[in-house]
């Protein structure tokens, strides 16, 4: 149906133009030639109308990121916390274990493992949650999956390697332990 005899109301144009010329004065012309009375209301870039279209979906992954990077950094804190205090509080069951000739690395090593656990633990349980809720993220997702494996995999290696590290730094002080001075303190 013609534009003049049915008017839909405002129109949208889209058209590919050479790079460095100028759109707006030849779409002017072209629209003038046409019919002065068409307007040009307002002009856009492709690029700018995508970047519009993508602002609340990246605000919304932006804020969802940080709260991942704050919860990281929370669960990682409390670990390591939680691990030295329990390294402090045995300080004295381990100055008796060096005394009798326990091996440091071994120490180490046990302390270690016992962080991984709980670690893992808690990753087997967000794994669960994440797998309950992975379909409240799909519309914040682009070119991928809420149940995409390598994802997952890759969040659960990091976790892994979170607790590992967090659990490593008491593991040392476990190791470092002095028998003599922890049972003297006693």
């Amino acid at each position: 149906m013609p534009y003049t005899q049915v008017p839909l109301g405002p129109l949208d144009l889209v058209l590919r133009a050479e790079p460095g010329r100028s759109v707006r004065e030849g779409l002017l012309a072209i629209l003038a030639d046409f019919d002065d009375r068409v307007e040009l209301r307002s002009y856009r870039s492709v690029e700018s109308v995508m970047a519009e279209q993508f602002v609340e979906p990246t605000f919304f992954a932006t804020l969802l990121a940080s709260f991942a990077a704050m919860a990281l950094l929370l669960s990682s804190v409390g670990l390591y916390s939680t691990l030295a205090h329990a390294v402090q509080s045995r300080r004295r069951e381990l100055g008796i274990r060096m005394a009798l000739g326990a091996d440091a690395d071994r120490l180490v090593r046990r302390v270690v493992v016992r962080g991984s656990t709980v670690a893992a633990l808690g990753v087997a349980l967000g794994l669960g949650l994440a797998a309950a809720g992975s379909g409240l993220l799909e519309a914040f997702l682009f070119g991928t999956t809420p149940t995409e494996p390598s994802v997952w995999a890759w969040a659960s290696g990091l976790m892994l390697a979170v607790g590992g590290l967090a659990s490593w730094v008491p593991a040392r002080m476990a190791g470092r332990v002095d028998p003599a001075i922890s049972l003297r303190a006693e």
